[in-house]
């Protein structure tokens, strides 16, 4: 028996609440059975009645139709509509993964520039030089001759590194033999030499060996971001690099995403102290909306890049580890790039203090001299 036998029966717009995302599809049934679909948010109307099947689904009276149905509602549709539902959900669950993998390509990077292959690169990753261009970045890094600009962990200051030296000849080509090869770096301020070991077989390359190690390295430069961030979060930063470098991909997406609601809660706890903040929308908006409510106090590159949030959640329920090790030093760059901001926004801060208590000293003094 029809659940809505001995009522007159009217159009019926079925809706389901998707508490994942916090949005409502809804369906009308037709005479003939047939199902559309009209995307909204009904947030009002007269609840006709409850229908228990394997998912809780609510009826509503459409006000849309004025159409009179001359049939009952089965078990049946309710269900072959519930499927569609699902249809539908992971159909749009699909477009959205392949919108952020897209997005990601715009955070990868180059493992062939020298200051990322010899102060970031994990070792026993292999890196890969498939075209022409790549192979010739590889010999440039085997040979390397040139200077670039980096954090020196020991006298805590930028420094400028040089390669001056090879353990065996330059090479101009790339052989099928393995051979291990030695490239040492200089620091110009303090002389230190940085040794680093390569596993070399024609198209690819893979470090062995390094000193001082990559967690000396990124340790060091980490810490100098103990103004903006907390202990804790210091802590949790250097974490997800060495699961990164352990190779646990999904694990390190983890430390970077508390990183970001970190960063994006300390500015919310500012901006709610204003009498016009609006708690209740920001409690119901997702992150995304959550930086659009706060752009006025975030670093403009979170902002640019407020998509970093999704693809770190994705990496967490989605990507492969495999995935995750490939995208984690892009998106932790990204990080950084934030936390930069906010470090040069607290010098600045502190400069205009300075400048502000030294004019006024002047001023005193002049003044006292009249």
């Amino acid at each position: 028996m029809s659940p809505f036998q001995g009522e007159e029966a009217s159009p019926i717009l079925v809706t389901r609440s998707d508490k994942k995302d916090d949005s409502k599809e809804s369906f009308f049934l037709s005479e003939m059975g047939k199902v559309e679909v009209d995307f909204l948010s009904p947030r009002s109307g007269a609840v006709k009645r409850s229908l228990t099947s394997t998912r809780r689904v609510t009826a509503v009276k459409s006000t849309n139709f004025s159409k009179k149905l001359t049939t009952h509602i089965s078990h049946a549709s309710i269900l072959l509509l519930i499927l569609f539902f699902d249809i539908k959900r992971h159909q749009r669950k699909s477009n959205e993964m392949n919108s952020n993998l897209d997005n990601q390509k715009q955070f990868e990077i180059n493992k062939f520039d020298p200051k990322y292959f010899f102060f970031e690169l994990p070792l026993y990753e292999e890196v890969l030089a498939k075209t022409e261009t790549k192979r010739k970045q590889l010999l440039e890094i085997l040979n390397f001759r040139g200077e670039f600009d980096a954090y020196n962990f020991r006298i805590k200051e930028n420094s400028t590194y040089e390669g001056y030296s090879n353990y065996n000849s330059l090479r101009s080509e790339l052989k099928e033999e393995s051979i291990i090869k030695g490239v040492t770096l200089k620091c110009k301020r303090t002389d230190e030499e940085y040794k680093y070991y390569l596993l070399v077989n024609k198209d690819k390359v893979v470090k062995i060996g390094q000193y001082p190690s990559l967690a000396d390295l990124n340790i060091g430069l980490i810490k100098e971001y103990g103004n903006v961030l907390s202990k804790e979060k210091l802590k949790e930063f250097i974490r997800g690099m060495g699961l990164r470098a352990h190779g646990v991909g999904i694990g390190s997406f983890v430390y970077l995403r508390r990183i970001f609601e970190y960063l994006i809660e300390q500015e919310h706890l500012k901006a709610k102290q204003e009498l016009s903040w609006d708690a209740d929308l920001y409690q119901k908006s997702r992150m995304i909306e959550k930086i659009d409510l706060l752009k006025n106090y975030l670093p403009n590159f979170l902002v640019e890049n407020k998509d970093l949030y999704g693809i770190l959640s994705l990496g967490i329920h989605e990507l492969s580890e495999e995935e995750c090790l490939e995208y984690f030093d892009a998106l932790k760059i990204g990080i950084q790039e934030i936390l930069d901001e906010k470090v040069i926004e607290l010098q600045r801060q502190s400069r205009r203090k300075f400048a502000e208590k030294s004019i006024d000293n002047v001023r005193r003094v002049l003044k006292s001299k009249n």
